[in-house]
């Protein structure tokens, strides 16, 4: 260490207290730690989580730094090794005695928050200097404070972000936690057990006249088409996309009107919906929108599947649970008998 009266005296004062014990289990030992880039706090490379293997392969801000930091609180940091700095050195007396600031290059960082600095270009006039002593003993260069308070600020956004993420994931698991009242949750009940239920809510009049009208019409314009081109073999044999003949006097229709924004109280807006998306989920969307048209004396349609269901693959026990329902929306007054 260079010849600087004092101030060498100082520092191996400082150095004699030996290492700080390891903030995370507290034993004073000689193994390889991590020292806090803004205290002297210190914790062993096996105290981390995971462990780390080297102790230079990242800075590390201890948790009571990074409180503070995120309380505004302001911190400073070790300079790093070949950082230039100034320090403050007497001069002769003949030049006045007083001290000037002298450019140092930084040579190493030490325990306990010091560091090293060859001081004027000198190999030869190297001393230690604390973050106790910075402004008076030594100092930063303007450019180096800039790129600091830089980086100090992206620190505190990015910590910001930390912060506000970690009280919605905190505000996310209570809501997950918290008990809910679910009025739809004896309906879900019942469709799951039974296979049917019957919805609270319904279409007004004005919709359901609205509805029939559309019905008819198209019937009408349909049926009308068949007559003209000659197609009641082919409407009793297969059908055609828009109108077929499921059994006398059953038909099943194909109406575009009924897809339009008039017409959204049965698709988008429909008051069904809801349990719909309780039974399925948040995600389930109308996949078919028809119409089936029953005159008197038609005959009974037998109970039939509407789509394949999902593979058992030979397990007679699996029952899988519903990925589609059926909506039946009646046109027409139904009672019991």
């Amino acid at each position: 260490t260079g010849d600087r009266g004092g101030r060498a005296a100082v520092a191996a004062s400082v150095n004699g207290r030996g290492r700080r014990a390891c903030e995370c289990c507290g034993e004073l030992d000689q193994r390889d730690a991590l020292r806090c880039n803004t205290c002297a706090a210190r914790r062993h490379l096996m105290c981390f989580f995971p462990p780390l293997v080297e102790a230079d392969a990242q800075p590390w801000v201890c948790e009571a730094c990074t409180d503070a930091a995120m309380a505004g609180q302001e911190l400073r940091c070790v300079p790093a090794a070949g950082e230039e700095i100034e320090v403050e050195v007497s001069q002769p007396e003949s030049a006045g005695g007083a001290g000037c600031w002298t450019p140092a290059v930084v040579r190493r960082q030490l325990a306990e928050g010091r560091f090293s600095a060859v001081i004027g270009g000198d190999e030869d006039f190297v001393d230690e200097f604390g973050m106790e002593s910075e402004g008076e003993l030594w100092r930063r260069a303007m450019a180096t404070i800039a790129e600091l308070e830089r980086r100090r600020a992206e620190t505190q956004a990015a910590r910001g972000d930390t912060l506000a993420r970690r009280r919605r994931e905190a505000e996310g698991a209570r809501l997950d936690t918290e008990v809910h009242s679910a009025p739809l949750l004896d309906k879900v009940e019942q469709l799951y057990r039974d296979g049917l239920v019957i919805a609270d809510g319904a279409i007004t009049p004005q919709q359901v006249e609205a509805s029939k009208e559309v019905v008819a019409d198209g019937f009408a314009r349909y049926m009308h088409c068949v007559k003209q081109l000659d197609l009641q073999e082919e409407l009793l044999d297969t059908g055609f996309m828009q109108i077929k003949m499921r059994s006398a006097g059953r038909y099943d229709l194909q109406l575009p009107e009924l897809q339009t924004d008039d017409f959204a109280f049965l698709t988008r807006d429909a008051p069904w919906m809801p349990l719909v998306r309780a039974a399925l989920g948040a995600d389930a969307e109308l996949t078919h929108l028809g119409c089936m048209l029953s005159f008197p004396g038609s005959a009974t349609q037998p109970w039939h599947s509407d789509g394949p269901h999902m593979p058992s693959h030979g397990d007679e026990r699996f029952v899988a649970p519903p990925h589609a329902v059926n909506v039946f929306v009646p046109l027409i007054d139904l009672h019991a008998g």
